[in-house]
Parts: structure tokens; sequence; C-alpha cells
């Protein structure tokens, strides 16, 4: 579950669903128990993402919940059947709602902001009523107001959620346990919605596919072909000689499908002095999806100091990194390319990280990131996508540069 543990972590902190502290808490628990490694982005920012910017996706936090075992088995069968009684326009208004292109770049994080802070009793009976919702089937009598944007937002008396700016606004008095109902019924009804998505489904029905039968077939590649994939591959980007590395190859379930594919040949190869590197390739292409470094146990690409950074020295870095995957890939045409980075006050590349992105006629996304003051590349992986021009713009202190179109 490495990579889409990171992914879901990713999203949750660019989540378009509002949610209590407790409510965090017991996602951050769930992947704790679901996966061990930490993301490598940290909580200060949420801008510093991979091409994953969907916000339909984001809050499919409970999806890695969902992918072994039927919805009927999480939920109590009330719960199940309020969101199934949700009409066509209700499902349609909390899809808007947690759509990434309706929101604004005003502010500098794509999270849902408060208007005010719970309060300690209010967070106590919040999570009493959470458990009846789950537990009693006691539901609110109405439903969360939601407004494209408000004229006059000071003036709000009463629970409203902006999706302009991605605020719940709180009445200044104690919060009912109607209105409390209220925000806890869309987390859910958007929890459902996401986890109906098409990028939702496509997830859940290759994790299926490949419970049901978790072994190569005989169009997939055989592990002696993966594993000559792999070292092509970790040659290319790193320069080396795979020859002489212990590697072991597992046969895993894709994740980030692609098409039919449901499945990776996952290759590790074990380096010097610690290091180990980790590539996965599709089961029947041999196309690959992902590459990671770890240093022992322990990710490579962890946050490190801000770095500086100009144009000189991105340019490089953008050639030299096209030149890779030129090699790589030597049959896709790259038609859009793009270096992207966290800005500091003073100038210099957030986190010492550099984000190199470039879009092929066939409908593929590549994404790099590089450790400026390592001159290394500590992951990098490949999905099916379309570029976006709004998603894949500047804003906050993240700035996108243009360097092929």
């Amino acid at each position: 579950m490495n990579k889409f543990d990171k992914e879901i972590r990713k999203l949750a902190k660019q989540s378009n669903c509002p949610t209590s502290k407790n409510y965090e808490i017991k996602i951050n628990n769930m992947l704790e128990d679901l996966g061990k490694e930490a993301s490598r982005q940290p909580a200060k920012k949420a801008a510093n993402l991979p091409f994953f910017k969907v916000g339909i996706a984001a809050c499919a936090l409970t999806l890695i919940c969902l992918v072994s075992v039927p919805v009927a088995a999480q939920i109590m069968d009330y719960v199940k059947q309020r969101m199934l009684s949700m009409n066509d326009k209700e499902f349609e208004e909390i899809a808007a709602s947690n759509d990434e292109h309706n929101i604004t770049r005003e502010h500098d994080t794509e999270a849902i902001t408060y208007s005010r802070e719970m309060s300690e009793q209010e967070e106590k009976r919040y999570s009493e009523l959470l458990d009846k919702y789950e537990n009693e089937g006691l539901f609110p009598e109405g439903k969360l107001q939601i407004v494209d944007k408000l004229e006059n937002p000071e003036t709000i008396d009463s629970l409203v959620y902006e999706t302009y700016n991605r605020k719940l606004f709180l009445p200044e008095k104690e919060l009912s346990d109607e209105e409390l109902l209220e925000i806890i019924d869309y987390y859910r009804k958007s929890d459902y919605v996401v986890q109906n998505s098409g990028q939702a489904k496509v997830i859940k029905e290759a994790l299926q596919k490949y419970q049901s039968d978790p072994y190569p077939n005989a169009t997939d590649l055989s592990e002696e072909e993966a594993a000559a994939k792999a070292a092509f591959y970790l040659e290319a980007v790193y320069g080396l000689d795979s020859a002489t590395m212990d590697k072991t190859a597992e046969f895993v379930a894709s994740e980030d499908p692609i098409s039919d594919n449901y499945a990776d040949w996952k290759v590790t190869f074990k380096g010097t002095d610690d290091f180990n590197y980790i590539v996965n390739v599709s089961q029947n292409t041999g196309l690959i999806s992902s590459m990671q470094i770890f240093k022992g146990e322990t990710f490579y690409g962890y946050p490190r100091q801000a770095a500086q950074i100009n144009e000189t020295l991105y340019t490089s870095v953008y050639e030299q990194t096209k030149d890779i995957f030129e090699n790589m890939n030597p049959s896709l045409e790259i038609t859009k390319g793009l270096i992207a980075y966290s800005k500091t006050e003073d100038n210099k590349a957030d986190y010492g990280l550099l984000d190199i992105k470039f879009f092929t006629r066939d409908g593929y996304c590549f994404y790099f990131q590089y450790i400026l003051e390592e001159d290394v590349y500590d992951f990098l992986y490949v999905s099916q996508c379309e570029y976006d021009s709004y998603l894949e713009s500047s804003w906050g202190d993240y700035l996108v540069i243009p360097m092929e179109e």
C-alpha cells in the first residue's frame, strides 16, 4: 500500500472535506494502522503536491478501508440507506462542492478553513453525536447550507459552507446539536459521493481484481522480464548497474491503476551504503509506474532545508530530467513540461525539493521529485492524466513554471 498510502495522506492535507479534530485523528490512526511509512509531505504545506491534485478524490480518506470489505460491513444499515437515499440533485451538489475547479486560489491552502475554532464543549458534543449518527441512526432534520459565494460573509449568523473560499462559517453562538449533525452528515455524504466517483471505482475495481487473482497470468511479464525492465529504469535514472545488486520481485496490487492493469511487479534493489531502490512496473506492459529511494527503512525524500534556486539551475535540472525521460521512454512524445516548487519569502525552494512534470501525447503524466542539494531524484511516478491549466498553475507560494508547451 506504499504509494497509495502517500497519496491518501497528501489528499488528506488538501482535502475538500471539512473535518473535526476527532475525525482527523481517526483517519490518521487508520492510516497509521494500514501503512507505517510517513508521508513525504510536511503538514505545514498543502501546495507542494504532485499531479494528484484531484478535489473529488480528496475526500476518499475512507476508501482505503473499503477496498477489501463491502460497504455494508463498514457502516450500519440505516447510515447506508441514508447515503443511498440521496437524490441526483443532492449527489451532484455535494460532488460540485468537492470539485477542485470550484475553488479559489486567493488563500495559501487548499484545505477547508473554519470561520472560528470549535470550542472544547462543541468538540466533545460533536464526538458524542458522531457516535450516535453512526451507531444509532441519529440524523439531522435538515442539511448543511452550501453556497457558491457569500456576498457579505461578515454578516453570516448561521451555519453555511462557501465553496468559493472553501470555508465553513460557524455562528458565534454555541453550535446546536442540529448544526453539528449537519456537519457530520455532510462529511459522510461527501465520503460516499467520492467513494462512488469514477476514480474511486477504478481503484476499488483494480484491487478487487487483484484480490480475486493475486498471481501473474499468461499475458503478464514474467518475474525475470519485470526485473530486467526495472533494471533498465534504474540505470536510466541513477546510472546504476544492477548486475551485482541483490534484488527481489513481488507481484502486488497496482497503487495507481492504468487502463486494464490492476497489478505491478515491485522490484527491490539493494544498493550500497544501506540504500535501497524500489521500482514498480506495470504487470503486462512493463511501463514504469513508480520509483523510490530508501535509506534503510526510511523514505529518502524527507523535507530538507530550503535551497537556493534560480532560472539557470532549474532549467539545467529540467533539461537533465528530460534527457532521462527520453532515454526511459523513446516512443513517448512530450506535449507539455513544467517545473514547480514552493517558494520561501527569500525566494528559495522550500524543503529543498523541485518538481518536474511531463505530459505526453499518449495521455501519461510523469512526475519526478528532485533533491536540489544532493542532485538526486528521490522518487518518480506515472499515471494517466490530462493537462489541466487550472490545476497546473501557480497559487499561493507554489510556483509553477511552464518549460515546454
